[in-house]
């Protein structure tokens, strides 16, 4: 029997994270044979050479849901590790976690639920504990929305892991639908959205729900950030992603999605944490990614994107002196707003570059 809701998880060298994530998975279904039998989850492993392999026979032997895994020989890098997920998820929707996400208590069977009412939904918006106040649908309520829509309000939000449920044969269509040299960005899950709610010929095919899937005190924690991390995925891999689905999407995406990258606050955010890291714990190599992707955005600069592009640009080039000048008075100005300064640099783990994002 298909399940109605397969976990997808890409994992690599994550023993311990990936051994926390399937406990709570195991802890929302030990108890509901009803939700055992309705999720499965599908594992990706990026060729660990880790304890994961036996992390994954300890579970598959356990249960009681169903465990795939798949491991790759190799490291493949983290967006074919991706794609291998929003490909060959086995059940009729899934959800894409990282490893060291976790569900919300009761979120799998809320999640379920919605699904087996509308089995034909292309696209399920749910909610990061965390990002309540930007979707802002109350618990129990849901609304249908276009497209279009979605990129306008919500486009950095939706590829965010554990914030949207897609349905797999839509999935698996728009990752065969693109050539083997397409240009991925480090946010393929967007643009596999955009491309399944195209395929699905729905109207208004963004599910908005009120459903807290995931979470969010551990948000971060595993993740360094870095200049290039907050413009690359929070801007120009975005763009990329809107401009890479355009030729079928149509032009209004890539028109809405700018619109929602181009908000002043957004953008003043990011600029100003640029600042901050480049001022105190990015390295050589990291400024060096930082100021290669901002030189290449300029030739994809149009109209709407020069000036972010050109100021994120300037940025990236000041000399490493001055941002280090720069640094003790922004993070004073960030404390005074009651931003830490130091949220920039809090994850302690991985962080990704120039080789990951722009294969």
């Amino acid at each position: 029997m298909t399940a109605v809701l397969s976990i997808t998880i890409p994992t690599w060298n994550r023993d311990s994270e990936l051994d926390g994530l399937l406990s709570c998975i195991h802890d929302q279904t030990s108890a509901d044979p009803d939700l055992a039998a309705a999720i499965d989850v599908l594992i990706s492993d990026n060729g660990s050479d880790d304890s994961t392999p036996d992390v994954v026979a300890r579970w598959q032997a356990k249960g009681p849901f169903t465990l795939h895994s798949v491991r790759h020989p190799a490291n493949r890098g983290p967006i074919p590790n991706i794609n291998h997920c929003l490909q060959h998820a086995p059940g009729r929707h899934y959800i894409l976690l990282g490893d060291d996400d976790r569900f919300a208590p009761g979120s799998l069977r809320a999640i379920v639920d919605y699904l087996r009412i509308h089995p034909d939904a292309p696209v399920v918006l749910v909610q990061h504990d965390l990002s309540r106040h930007i979707y802002n649908f109350a618990p129990g309520t849901s609304a249908t929305i276009s497209l279009e829509e979605m990129a306008r309000r919500y486009f950095w939000y939706v590829g965010n892991a554990g914030n949207f449920v897609v349905r797999s044969d839509l999935s698996a269509r728009a990752i065969t639908s693109v050539p083997p040299n397409h240009p991925w960005t480090c946010w393929p899950q967007t643009e596999v959205i955009c491309l399944a709610a195209i395929f699905s010929s729905q109207p208004l095919p963004i599910h908005c729900t009120g459903i807290i899937a995931q979470d969010g005190s551990r948000h971060g924690l595993n993740t360094r950030g870095t200049a290039y991390y907050i413009w690359e995925t929070g801007y120009l891999a975005l763009l990329r992603t809107a401009l890479n689905a355009e030729p079928v999407t149509g032009p209004l995406i890539r028109r809405d999605a700018v619109r929602f990258l181009n908000r002043p606050g957004i953008l003043i955010r990011h600029w100003f944490r640029m600042l901050l890291c480049l001022g105190s714990t990015d390295t050589d190599r990291e400024v060096a990614d930082l100021r290669g992707a901002t030189s290449r955005s300029r030739r994809y600069a149009d109209s709407a994107t020069w000036l972010p592009i050109h100021i994120a640009f300037l940025i990236a080039h000041l000399p490493r002196f001055l941002t280090r000048l720069l640094h003790p008075v922004l993070s004073l100005f960030g404390n005074r707003k009651g931003r830490a300064a130091s949220a920039t640099t809090t994850g302690t783990g991985r962080t990704l570059t120039a080789e990951d994002c722009e294969p």
